[in-house]
C-alpha cells in the first residue's frame, strides 16, 4: 500500500469548515478520485439500539451498489459492520482514520476492495500519532462530516458526541439525514431529515448506472 500527500485534491470543504485550524496536510492511500464523487457521511453511535441495527444494515444494503462513496471513521461496532457490508457492494469507500496513515494496517478482507480502486484511506494526523484517542476520534469525525456532501446519522445517542456533531453539521448547512424512529426524535427536532427505510429511493433516486451495478 503506497501512501502520498493530498495537494490539489485537499478537500476544500475541510478548509471552509475548519478555517485557519484546518490540518496542514492530509495523507492518503488508495484511489483519491473518490473525493470527486458524491460523498455520504456515515455515523452510528457506539450504543445502537437493536431495532436500529437492523435498519442500519438495511440502509447500507440498499445503498452499497449506488454510484456514490461512503465516508466514515468506521470505528463504532455498527460502523464496522457497515464497512463489511459496503465492501461486498460497488460503492466507493473513504475511510478516515484517527491516527497516522503510517501506523495503519489494511485488513486482509479489504485488500481486493483497495486493489479494485474502491477504497481511499485518509488521515490528517502526523506520523507520531500512532494510536487512536478520544481527541483524535473527535477530530476525525468532524473531518468526515466536513468532507461529506451530506451525512446519514443512523443513530445519534442523546447528549453524546455523535449527536453534537450531527447538530454542528446541520448548522453548517449540510443536508443531514437519519432513520425515522422515535430514538432519533431529538436530532429530527434539531433539523435532521427523517428517512423511511422502506422508501429510501425517494431520497436517493436510482440512476441507470445504479441499476446496472445491482444486476451484476
Amino acid at each position: 500500500m503506497k501512501t502520498s500527500t493530498l495537494t490539489d485534491l485537499y478537500p476544500k470543504a475541510v478548509t471552509a469548515i475548519f478555517g485557519t485550524s484546518a490540518p496542514e496536510e492530509i495523507s492518503y492511500a488508495g484511489n483519491e478520485e473518490l473525493l470527486n464523487t458524491k460523498k455520504i457521511g456515515l455515523f452510528v453511535s457506539i450504543n445502537c439500539p437493536g431495532v436500529m441495527i437492523f435498519q442500519s444494515y438495511d440502509f447500507v444494503f440498499k445503498m452499497r451498489s449506488r454510484n456514490v462513496s461512503f465516508v466514515s471513521g468506521f470505528h463504532s461496532p455498527m460502523e464496522k459492520e457497515c464497512l463489511r457490508s459496503l465492501a461486498i457492494g460497488s460503492a466507493g469507500i473513504i475511510w478516515c482514520i484517527a491516527k497516522s496513515i503510517e501506523s495503519f494496517k489494511l485488513p486482509e478482507d479489504l485488500e481486493k476492495v483497495f486493489d479494485d480502486g474502491r477504497l481511499l484511506i485518509i488521515s490528517s494526523f502526523p506520523e507520531k500519532i500512532n494510536r487512536i484517542t478520544r481527541e483524535t476520534s473527535l477530530l476525525r469525525n468532524k473531518i468526515v462530516a466536513a468532507i461529506a456532501d451530506e451525512s446519514f446519522f443512523s443513530y445519534a445517542a442523546p447528549d453524546g458526541s455523535t449527536e453534537k456533531l450531527c447538530c454542528e453539521a446541520i448548522e453548517w448547512g449540510k443536508p443531514v439525514f437519519t432513520l425515522d424512529t422515535p430514538e432519533n426524535q431529538g436530532i429530527i427536532d434539531r433539523g435532521a431529515l427523517p428517512v423511511d427505510i422502506n422508501n429510501i429511493y425517494s431520497y436517493w433516486p436510482k440512476e441507470e448506472k445504479d441499476i446496472d451495478l445491482e444486476l451484476t
